[in-house]
């Protein structure tokens, strides 16, 4: 179980926040990024945190394993204080993320206890999976001092220069919100993501980095051409080549069917996220592409 995936209808669940990230910048201190020196910073005040990824957050007392039982350890997810808040998002923590990037992501708070529940069991199956990391890295003392200085210093996050055209969205705070489907892939993602598909009665919304899986892509078209008002926002620019060959067949047969696609503006580097809206009454958000290896 590797990519934990969100689909909800935001109805309950406490209060939640509902987060789009846009040009939310980090800024290098001495080669670690404010997120990083925050995490170091936390952990020098005793708080527990275990890492499913590659990082030398080890120097500083964190748990860190390596997941590689699948192709790629893809999720975003993060649990706080046992559940009070849990975070599912498409944001890499990385610079080009934070600053550049189109991302979407949501922090649920409150009485979300099943969340949480099946949150974790999935982190403990694939933390147990796991190998423990050993560190390739060599620091030098000075920078081995700094990593590990326990002072405590403050976290400032540079000031923000957006881009005058973008649509800048604020933090937005959401109560009684329900969610109600969990699932990770490769578990049963994609069985469960062509049956919301097939369930859609009136529209389909979808802002997404790529389609590249043949079979969604053709279930996309065959929306379409049963009547639902069916619209694509894909990201302008992709990574690997050979995907965006890939996303290019789709998206041409989408387009000769009569789908409207529109890729995003080209001042964002990636349209990274992942989230779609049925019947304007669901909000499904998920941290993996629309393609098989996913």
């Amino acid at each position: 179980m590797t990519m934990a995936v969100l689909d909800a209808h935001w109805r309950k669940c406490g209060m939640s926040h509902f987060l789009f990230f846009q040009h939310f910048s980090m800024q290098p201190m001495k080669g670690m990024s404010t997120f990083a020196f925050s995490l170091m910073i936390t952990t020098h005040q005793h708080a527990k945190i275990r890492l499913l990824l590659l990082t030398g957050f080890f120097l500083n007392g964190i748990e860190v394993k390596m997941f590689t039982s699948v192709t790629f350890m893809h999720a975003k997810v993060m649990v706080v204080d046992k559940g009070k808040k849990t975070s599912i998002s498409s944001v890499n923590f990385s610079r080009t993320s934070f600053t550049r990037n189109r991302e979407a992501g949501v922090v649920l708070s409150g009485d979300c206890g099943d969340v949480v529940t099946f949150i974790s069991s999935v982190f403990e199956s694939d933390w147990n999976e796991a190998s423990v990391y050993s560190p390739t890295n060599t620091y030098s003392s000075s920078d081995q001092k700094y990593i590990t200085n326990s002072d405590h210093l403050p976290v400032v996050l540079p000031t923000v220069h957006p881009n005058p055209n973008a649509y800048i969205t604020d933090v937005t705070n959401v109560s009684d919100v329900e969610v109600t489907i969990l699932y990770t892939s490769p578990d049963y993602a994609l069985s469960q993501l062509n049956k919301t598909i097939q369930n859609v009665e009136k529209s389909f919304q979808l802002m997404i980095y790529q389609i590249t899986d043949s079979a969604l892509c053709d279930a996309i078209g065959t929306m379409h051409s049963n009547g639902i008002d069916v619209k694509l926002l894909v990201s302008s620019r992709i990574f690997s080549e050979n995907d965006w060959k890939s996303a290019q067949v789709c998206y041409s047969k989408l387009y000769d069917d009569g789908v409207t696609i529109q890729k995003t503006p080209s001042y964002y580097e990636f349209s990274h996220q992942k989230f779609w809206i049925i019947d304007g009454k669901e909000v499904h958000l998920s941290t993996g592409k629309v393609q098989s290896i996913a």
